[in-house]
């Protein structure tokens, strides 16, 4: 028989990537390696069943049969309720039950993730997805991690345990209110209170909240002397791209300080997760934005702002921060979530 196959796919606002994984015989991260990945226009669907009758049609075509999935998982960006979730960035709905009638696993192997869920499992007690250290902090103090992912959107999630006990807490933290730090800060919640009645840290943790402090340090600029222009927000999607690639390469003053705001933001986040929980054992940030604007997060500023915490700056001082650079890991999460379920469920994995 065809070696076993988990079926995994990491679907958010922008793009959704899908892979099969090799059934690992072992819990370890190292044997999660992608066959066949694909990567998808999500907008370009109105569900996620035809992407994926899409995707193993062309799998069919390059196995020359069908390949032998036994169960799938997919991280979901947005609040999973049991088998179903109403994705936050998307006018889908996911349902495990629709999805077992396209992918061939026995009832019930069909399992949904909330997206950080997904990307916690990828890292959550024994992380073998590299890593870049921004803050060393100290090791081994708690085994309650925070995970903080700005993208398409903000996800978080809290991350408890070790090895077999490892779980991860999903969290809809990005959506919650944000308190502005400094006078400079509450001058941009007056702004963005102009524009919307509930300004989330979501608002500024994003792609689109890139856009967002862009247009509020440009808006004062004349239309000619700008780096990029002011589009509304539905045009803006090639934007954060684009005043990403001028403040690193070009140096252009705005696009600067655009991302030197967003990096400040997300240090006083991330520590707000750290405290909330109590999470001394450290904070992962994840997501497709800070891999690209690495340089702005190993800068003593963001380390400084990050510990900016009054009475608890000793404490967060000591608690490691990493940047996650694999921009598989969902994906390796949820296959190790997958296999690790369906080996315990043969008595394999106590």
């Amino acid at each position: 028989m065809a070696q076993p196959l988990v079926l995994v796919g990491d679907i958010g606002g922008t793009k959704t990537s899908l892979a099969l994984f090799s059934l690992a015989e072992r819990s370890s991260r190292e044997h999660f390696v992608p066959l066949y990945p694909s990567v998808y226009p999500s907008k370009r669907y109105d569900s996620l069943e035809p992407m994926i009758q899409e995707y193993l049609s062309w799998v069919r075509e390059r196995l020359s049969g069908d390949p032998n999935i036994v169960s799938a998982t997919f991280g979901v960006a947005g609040p999973v309720t049991g088998r179903f979730c109403r994705t936050t960035n998307l006018p889908w709905v996911v349902d495990a039950e629709s999805l077992e009638k396209l992918v061939p696993v026995p009832e019930g192997c069909v399992f949904l993730l909330n997206d950080l869920e997904a990307l916690a499992w990828s890292v959550g007690g024994d992380p073998l997805i590299p890593l870049a250290t921004i803050q060393e902090g100290e090791t081994g103090v708690s085994d309650t991690m925070v995970l903080v992912a700005p993208g398409t959107g903000l996800g978080e999630a809290v991350l408890c345990g070790r090895e077999e006990d490892f779980f991860a807490l999903p969290s809809e933290g990005g959506h919650a209110d944000w308190a502005p730090f400094n006078k400079e800060q509450a001058h941009i919640l007056d702004y963005l209170w102009e524009k919307f009645s509930h300004v989330s840290v979501e608002r500024l943790l994003s792609g689109m909240g890139i856009v967002r402090l862009y247009t509020y340090l440009a808006k004062d600029i004349p239309a000619g002397n700008r780096p990029l222009p002011i589009l509304d927000e539905e045009s803006s999607e090639d934007l954060p791209a684009q005043i990403t690639s001028k403040a690193l390469d070009e140096k252009d003053p705005v696009c600067l300080k655009t991302l030197e705001l967003f990096s400040e933001i997300l240090a006083q986040e991330a520590s707000n997760m750290v405290l909330k929980v109590l999470a001394r054992g450290g904070c992962f940030l994840g997501g497709g934005i800070p891999i690209r604007i690495r340089p702005f997060l190993e800068s003593g500023a963001f380390r400084k702002r990050f510990v900016e915490k009054g009475r608890y700056s000793e404490l967060l001082a000591k608690v490691p921060v990493w940047i996650i650079l694999d921009p598989e890991a969902p994906l390796v999460g949820s296959a190790f979530y997958a296999s690790r379920h369906v080996l315990s469920c043969r008595g394999e994995i106590v």
